[in-house]
């Protein structure tokens, strides 16, 4: 099940994005837009919050990120 969020690159600009996948460690979106590898983000998920994350890899509209610190992710 995708979930809506928010991109934030470096430069500020925003980007809407679908997180298809995510575990502690990482998480898989899409966007409209191919995303720069290596660029470090945050991830800005609504009622959770922003998380730093990396960029790492980037195949068209699909990415896929590292959180840089841990993420407890909801049970239940």
């Amino acid at each position: 099940m995708a979930h809506d969020a928010t991109l934030v690159l470096s430069d500020g600009s925003e980007h809407s994005v679908k997180i298809t996948d995510v575990s502690a460690g990482g998480f898989r979106l899409q966007t409209d837009e191919t995303m720069p590898i290596g660029e470090h983000v945050y991830l800005r998920v609504p009622h959770y919050g922003d998380f730093p994350a990396q960029i790492r890899w980037a195949l068209g509209t699909d990415a896929g990120g590292l959180f840089l610190q841990p993420v407890e992710l909801p049970t239940g």
